[in-house]
């Protein structure tokens, strides 16, 4: 049974968003809880919900550490399926263009963004201010 609701008074949730809003989810006695919001301020929870994002929150503060670490050994062990990795953006890159970050990662020999990763700033923006 797949439910909706608007109130997640849960011991944790999954948060993914979409174009135009958020999907929340968990199982509660064998139940799907699903809700959508349109923004992340919209979710009623509990102090001590466990939330699950699949939005990077400690993003690099350098170039020097463009890509992380961990953006790197997750591709690695993905291997043929690296690219559903998206490294993580500078923090002051969220207010840039797609064209003036490409470049500053052409001036220091770094991996582009590619349009897909630059499309997720947006959530990753709404997440940062969030958390």
């Amino acid at each position: 049974m797949i439910t909706v609701n608007k109130n997640f008074f849960y011991d944790w949730m999954v948060l993914d968003g979409s174009p135009s809003g958020w999907v929340a989810s968990t199982i509660k006695n064998d139940i799907i809880i699903l809700s959508f919001f349109n923004n992340l301020n919209d979710i009623k929870f509990k102090q001590n919900t466990t939330i699950y994002i699949d939005i990077p929150l400690k993003l690099p503060d350098s170039i020097s550490s463009y890509p992380r670490i961990t953006d790197l050994r997750a591709k690695k062990l993905l291997g043929k399926y690296h690219s559903s990795i998206f490294y993580a953006p500078l923090k002051n890159w969220l207010d840039l263009s797609f064209f003036e970050i490409n470049q500053i990662c052409q001036r220091h020999s770094k991996p582009k963004v590619s349009i897909q990763s630059y499309n997720l700033f947006k959530k990753i923006s709404e997440a940062q201010k969030y958390f």
